[in-house]
């Protein structure tokens, strides 16, 4: 179980490690970026668009001020996670389940745990009120494992 566990954990602090890096980047460049937007069609600037002293104040401080100690924190969450390995086992019912676009959100005791895609399939809103048995991620409630606390269903 601890493999399963480990690979998950890696897989998740990759995950943050890339795209959250992405975006500190992006947010950095727009950080020190300048104030005209340049639209460009084959190469060739079509038209430019100065911005406003309020939209410039917004976009290049205040939205990198407010996103760049999320992301931070996402990407410490996920590696102290793998790093320090601290598993907590959890016990309760599932009080809400939201399948989204691109996601799927369980909520065990109306607390939302992060769920990862291979213990995807196995869920849907007919398993609302159900009590599982889990083992989660400390910091980024990361479901390394879960099952059935009932006997007359399977574990998976």
């Amino acid at each position: 179980m601890e493999e399963i566990y480990n690979r998950l954990l890696f897989n998740d602090m990759i995950f943050n490690l890339i795209f959250g890096g992405l975006a500190i980047a992006a947010l950095i460049v727009l950080w020190f970026g300048g104030d005209v937007i340049k639209v460009k069609q084959k190469g060739v600037v079509v038209r430019e668009i100065k911005l406003k002293k309020w939209t410039r104040f917004i976009l290049r401080r205040l939205v990198p001020l407010i996103f760049l100690p999320a992301f931070g924190i996402s990407i410490i969450n996920s590696t102290l996670d793998y790093v320090k390995k601290d598993y907590l086992y959890g016990e309760g019912k599932m009080t809400r389940y939201e399948k989204l676009r691109y996601a799927e959100h369980i909520y065990i005791d109306s607390k939302y745990y992060n769920l990862p895609r291979i213990y995807r399939r196995y869920f849907s809103s007919k398993n609302v009120g159900m009590t599982y048995k889990f083992v989660y991620a400390k910091r980024t409630k990361l479901i390394l494992y879960i099952e059935a606390a009932d006997d007359s269903t399977d574990s998976f």
